[in-house]
């Protein structure tokens, strides 16, 4: 995605995948990534796998946390890696070796957090089903912000699909309602409805990115406006580097300007 203090914005999303094979894992999931220095990432149970630029693999697993949840590679020398099942975050180098103690959201008085994210000054981002609401934690487990109470700015029940980071603006994306915009000290800013899409990446605080029926297209918060780009094929992963969006082919590491 993007390391916040120095400016660099990656994120990535893939729609459509089906599987691909890197470091004889073979991965069936919605699950690759690639950071802002071109390292792909493979996750599914609980291994995660990583092909750096000059072709070396890296592996990881910690089975005693059960399957992986998410992976957040927007700073690639801090990788995060949420458990849901254990309320558990894991901090890696960009060697994948774990770079520090693992956060126990459940000694932080938080009991069933959903999603978790990377934030900027050593910080990390989670959304609590337990109190419906955001919340913002130090390196020394403080929390330092909190948002409004999330179930009275929606209409729906379910539970966040993503949650980011990007140009100190923090993006919560509601299933069948939309994406939900707050403040870096977790004051609640706009939402952007949105039902329709196949992948969706936060471009700034100003834009959006989401392909629908297979129709990659880019909505101006202020403006109201779409633009629109030629047609995708699906195992397609997205992401977002220094302004410039990129996509890349299942199998094929060369990453391709989106025309």
């Amino acid at each position: 995605m993007k390391h916040f203090i120095s400016g660099l914005l990656v994120f990535l999303v893939s729609w459509g995948y089906s599987q691909d094979t890197i470091g004889g894992f073979t991965f069936t999931t919605a699950s690759i990534l690639v950071d802002n220095n071109k390292n792909i990432y493979l996750y599914d149970n609980n291994s995660l796998v990583k092909r750096t630029e000059d072709s070396r693999i890296l592996n990881f697993s910690k089975k005693m946390f059960g399957d992986i949840s998410l992976v957040d590679v927007s700073n690639p020398h801090k990788t995060l890696v949420f458990y849901k099942s254990q309320g558990v975050c894991i901090f890696l180098d960009n060697y994948l070796k774990e770079l520090r103690d693992p956060i126990y959201f459940n000694d932080i008085g938080m009991m069933d957090v959903e999603i978790a994210c990377s934030g900027s000054d050593n910080t990390v981002w989670c959304f609590d089903n337990s109190t419906s609401a955001l919340f913002k934690i130090d390196d020394r487990l403080k929390i330092v912000a909190r948002s409004p109470d999330i179930s009275k700015l929606s209409t729906t029940k379910k539970s966040p699909s993503l949650l980011l980071e990007r140009d100190d603006k923090i993006f919560l994306l509601l299933p069948d309602f939309g994406l939900l915009i707050f403040s870096n000290s977790g004051e609640y800013v706009q939402t952007i409805h949105l039902k329709e899409y196949s992948c969706l990446i936060p471009l700034s605080d100003k834009s959006i990115f989401f392909i629908n029926q297979g129709i990659p297209t880019i909505y101006d918060f202020y403006t109201s406006t779409y633009k629109q780009y030629s047609h995708v094929e699906q195992n397609t992963v997205f992401f977002y580097n220094q302004e410039t969006l990129f996509q890349y082919k299942t199998g094929i590491v060369i990453m391709t300007k989106l025309q």
